[in-house]
């Protein structure tokens, strides 16, 4: 078995009882097998991606500031991929390695539901199903109506109080918030 490229002398003796010891010497030129450089380069929808991990050919690499990961001694053929990012989808596929070759991957940012709902004498904005990306931040207002005012916010079954407006910060998960309000009462003296 070759071990490296090269050449190299094997030798070959053969013995055996009643016969005549054979030995010889060949010498043979070990080829070793052409390998490749395999670029990825991976983005969002705003530009070049660093700090994503790319497993391929057997090994993992992180994205450098441009977005990109070399794999180099990379043998032909198919082999698969995957690149991953905290607050992405992941990415896979493989890649028919036959050249030197640059894989684009565009990785998408994870979204998340925030559904926000108020009851009768007020509203809460912005409202529905309102769309997120992974990190992000969003503020809801809270809006009594004439004659109303704000009985409670609750958000993820947790009482928030009253209160005219709550942020989540750097969002990670799906939520969900209800404004509820209460007719104004007043004392006459």
């Amino acid at each position: 078995t070759g071990v490296s490229a090269g050449e190299a002398e094997i030798t070959i003796e053969a013995t055996k009882d009643k016969y005549k010891s054979a030995l010889k010497t060949v010498s043979v030129q070990v080829v070793g097998e052409e390998s490749f450089s395999v670029t990825f380069s991976v983005s969002d929808s705003s530009g070049a991606l660093e700090g994503a991990d790319v497993t391929f050919n057997g090994e993992t690499k992180t994205t450098d500031v441009g977005g990109e990961a070399v794999f180099a001694g990379v043998l032909a053929g198919n082999k698969d991929y995957t690149v991953s990012k905290t607050g992405y989808n992941e990415a896979a596929g493989s890649v028919n390695v036959d050249e030197d070759e640059t894989e684009e991957v565009t990785l998408e940012r994870k979204t998340y539901i925030i559904t926000a709902t108020a009851g009768t004498g007020g509203s809460i904005d912005p409202s529905g199903e309102v769309e997120v990306d992974y990190g992000d931040s969003i503020n809801f207002s809270v809006i009594a109506d004439d004659g109303y005012a704000v009985e409670d916010v609750v958000s993820d079954g947790v009482s928030i109080g009253q209160v005219d407006n709550y942020t989540y910060t750097k969002v990670t998960s799906d939520h969900t918030i209800h404004a509820t309000f209460k007719l104004k009462t007043y004392t006459l003296t």
